[in-house]
């Protein structure tokens, strides 16, 4: 899985239109989990509701994670986004698999993104990420 996302952000860095996410932390509804999830991505819009992206960020597990999403944002007003979000993730037992919500709110070059991550049985609780987005 980690060659599949390492092509993926191949692929995404070769784009022109990618944007930079800086991964920063999170907030769990209980337990002790990492919330200081730092790491970086790339998104690729390929139009105005739909985008691919790819990064590693440190998990709420305190193991390192690779992601592989797509993201799907058809509901926009003004500054705001919102949509779902899915695809594959390492660095977490039972299972490859990640989807939940997703929230953005731009603010010129920058955005703002949310992640809703529903709660994962035996895992972790339900979370809300967040990352900060750069255009370019």
């Amino acid at each position: 899985m980690k060659y599949l996302v390492a092509i993926f952000a191949l692929f995404l860095s070769l784009s022109a239109s990618a944007d930079v996410l800086v991964h920063v932390g999170s907030k769990h509804s209980s337990g002790k989990y990492n919330e200081n999830n730092y790491g970086v991505g790339l998104v690729h819009q390929q139009n105005d509701s739909l985008s691919y992206a790819a990064g590693v960020y440190k998990n709420s597990l305190n193991d390192t994670s690779a992601y592989a999403l797509v993201q799907y944002l058809p509901l926009q007003y003004k500054a705001f986004e919102a949509g779902f979000f899915g695809g594959v993730v390492s660095g977490y037992p039972k299972s490859p698999f990640a989807a939940g919500g997703l929230v953005r709110v731009h603010q010129g070059v920058v955005y703002h993104q949310f992640q809703l991550i529903p709660k994962v049985k035996g895992v972790t609780p339900a979370t809300v990420g967040y990352s900060l987005g750069f255009k370019f």
